[in-house]
């Protein structure tokens, strides 16, 4: 893998394209009842949570009636399809939210799954007998359980040369990008962050959902000014519509609210995700994972997500088989050192490719700048 550089990005992408997506994404979460943390020791929840009180923990719920069937319908059109699709779930979901006492804004608009969450351990140990209550019910095909811990995935690496910049013409030279044939005109790009961006001039269409992070206030900036910055980024035409932080009722967007946005509302083409959402599901096929393969494969949306900056586990959901999962490279066409690149899963192999994300002029260093360079 360290023998990867980034002249083959634009190889790859162009293969990707055209590749089926994977259509087992549901069906592995089906196999999973895993209601745990009881044997934990202190280090392991410590290293899971990042030594953070800043952490959730949350239990996703997977369903056991039919997936919408395509077939059924006499129309490609992605938009009737995802209508009728959203539909289709809607009507399930609503039904199982009376049975089962589950909020309905808790389901998801686009498949058969819900997420409870936790703000903290005492609180799903005070809850999970009802958890297993639901386990038991003959409509729930599996539950797995896991800790939440949303953080951006740039870094000021170590390594990083004072002084030494990645130039914008030199990365656009190094993955092929030579002309301005990549406008973007039409296109939808959805950006998770663990924020909305905190200015938006350099933008020529912005929808948001959601409030800024002042911990990273550049950083969801940075991400859009790469993807398509006026006068600046790769594809200066896109619609962004950029999701992350809390909602108008100061709760926190998770995963599943944020693609019921970005996809059921506003049918996004691509979705960036320079974030990742914790060290407890690094490395691992799990049910995020797997809900991001079938949402790709049923609604047509492809997903770029940044690989991670440990050197080590890829970062969640990074493993995802219909994401394209990108690393980062120098500007001496190595890929960086931070680069994560090791699955625990077998027949999983990530990332996919790398793309410049070291020293660069806009947003120092880190995967998560690699990721839209692709987007």
């Amino acid at each position: 893998m360290k023998k990867l550089t980034c002249c083959i990005l634009i190889v790859v992408c162009l293969i990707v394209n055209f590749l089926p997506f994977h259509v087992y994404g549901i069906q592995k979460i089906r196999d999973k009842v895993d209601v745990q943390f009881e044997d934990w020791s202190e280090q392991e929840f410590l290293e899971a949570t990042d030594h953070s009180d800043d952490y959730d923990i949350e239990a996703w719920i997977a369903f056991s009636y039919p997936l919408f069937d395509k077939s059924t319908l006499t129309t490609e059109d992605k938009s009737e399809i995802k209508d009728a699709s959203v539909e289709y779930y809607t009507s399930k979901n609503t039904v199982l939210s009376k049975c089962l006492n589950i909020p309905l804004q808790d389901f998801s608009r686009l498949g058969p799954i819900a997420v409870l969450t936790y703000d903290s351990m005492e609180e799903y140990k005070d809850n999970r007998g009802d958890l297993y209550k639901i386990a038991k019910d003959g409509c729930v095909a599996g539950i797995q359980v896991s800790i939440y811990n949303p953080q951006p995935l740039s870094t000021r690496a170590d390594e990083d040369e004072e002084g030494v910049s990645y130039l914008l013409d030199e990365i656009f030279a190094d993955v092929g990008i030579t002309d301005d044939d990549y406008t973007g005109d039409g296109i939808k790009v959805g950006v998770m962050e663990t924020g909305t961006p905190t200015t938006t001039n350099h933008m020529n269409h912005f929808e948001e959902w959601g409030s800024h992070d002042p911990e990273e206030i550049t950083h969801a900036v940075d991400v859009t000014r790469l993807i398509g910055g006026i006068g600046e980024g790769i594809a200066q035409d896109v619609e962004f519509y950029c999701v992350g932080g809390y909602d108008e009722n100061n709760q926190e967007i998770e995963m599943v609210p944020a693609l019921n946005w970005l996809i059921g509302t506003h049918e996004v083409d691509i979705i960036n995700m320079s974030m990742g959402y914790g060290n407890a599901s690094d490395g691992i096929y799990d049910y995020r994972s797997a809900y991001i393969d079938y949402i790709s494969w049923h609604y047509g949306c492809l997903f770029v997500k940044s690989a991670g900056n440990t050197g080590g586990v890829i970062s969640s959901p990074g493993t995802s088989v219909n994401a394209i999962t990108v690393g980062a490279s120098n500007d001496e066409k190595k890929v960086a050192r931070f680069s994560s690149y090791i699955c625990y899963t077998d027949g999983i192999n990530k990332p996919d490719l790398v793309a410049p994300g070291e020293n660069l002029v806009i947003g120092d260093s880190g995967t998560s700048l690699a990721a839209p360079i692709v987007t």
